[in-house]
């Protein structure tokens, strides 16, 4: 699956709603122009009015409406609640500011017990490759693990990848109680198959080289569900996840988009200095987790 197929999922069916907080720059709207023009959705721009609207006139944005608030995020937020939007996009405000308007409502907007960040990728085989969580969870413990692993299945299997693969990472394939990664790699697999992470397949520790390489399982030997063919790449910490993920992206050049998981919606949240490209992929992840969450709940799953 790549992220065009993503789009093509998108086309035809019901137009959902982002809304953007505080939008401003030729980043943003050069992206929301780009998924306006595929016909995917519309926006609710919430923020200064006077600004907003000049800046849609100079991009030439046409599905929108604006929300003029003083408090972009909060009134985003309330959208949400109200069915007014589907996904939530950070424009130009602090971080902290965004997820603040988000967690004081966690009661009603999160279905886990916390947020986690997963990177997308395409790769050149024309696969969805997740790694999390390089930009949320700093040193997560064995019950936020679990939590990051059961987020990002259910984001994959929204997108309509069915029982996606996850990888847990550690700098072996053996359990070594000297490298507390592949402890609790090997507890989340346990977990899995007790029904406590649901939805995927979960298997560690292993190295990177047998999450993605069905020959190096081979010559090692390594047996097990995965084989060199994972979906999802669940990592040690942040700064793995952060800078494996930068390399993915700067190094091997991949097409890429990334979200925020764990709340009831998609929430993009993303660098200033990304680019608009990331910017729309982030966009097109997040209408298609949105639209695959709607689906579930329509069939009562």
């Amino acid at each position: 699956m790549k992220f065009t197929d993503l789009i093509e999922k998108l086309k035809g069916g019901n137009k959902p709603v982002v809304a953007v907080v505080s939008p401003t720059g030729e980043n943003i709207y050069s992206a929301l122009k780009e998924v306006e023009d595929e016909g995917l959705c519309s926006f609710l721009l919430v923020g200064d009015e006077k600004k907003i609207s000049s800046e849609v006139s100079e991009y030439g944005l046409k599905r929108y409406t604006i929300l003029h608030s003083e408090n972009s995020a909060d009134d985003a937020v309330e959208a949400i609640l109200s069915n007014k939007a589907n996904a939530l996009m950070k424009g130009k405000l602090d971080t902290s500011v965004f997820l603040k308007a988000v967690l004081k409502r966690k009661d009603e907007l999160l279905k886990s017990s916390l947020l986690s960040h997963l990177l997308i990728v395409e790769t050149d085989e024309g696969k969805l490759l997740g790694v999390t969580d390089g930009g949320m969870n700093i040193a997560p413990d064995l019950k936020q693990k679990a939590a990051i692993a059961q987020n990002t299945i259910d984001v994959f299997n929204n997108l309509g990848i069915e029982n996606p693969k996850v990888a847990v990472l550690s700098a072996m394939e053996k359990v070594n109680p000297a490298i507390p990664a592949s402890l609790d790699a090997a507890l989340l697999s346990k977990m899995a198959e007790r029904g406590q992470i649901s939805g995927g397949i979960v298997d560690g520790p292993l190295a990177i080289d047998l999450a993605l390489s069905k020959r190096a399982c081979e010559i090692k030997g390594v047996t097990g569900p995965i084989q060199g063919d994972a979906d999802i790449l669940l990592v040690p910490d942040m700064n793995t996840g952060n800078i494996f993920g930068k390399s993915l992206i700067l190094c091997s050049h991949f097409e890429s988009g990334g979200l925020i998981a764990g709340a009831s919606f998609p929430i993009i949240m993303l660098s200033r200095a990304d680019e608009a490209n990331v910017k729309r992929n982030s966009i097109i992840l997040a209408l298609a987790a949105a639209s695959g969450e709607k689906n579930e709940k329509n069939t009562g799953n």
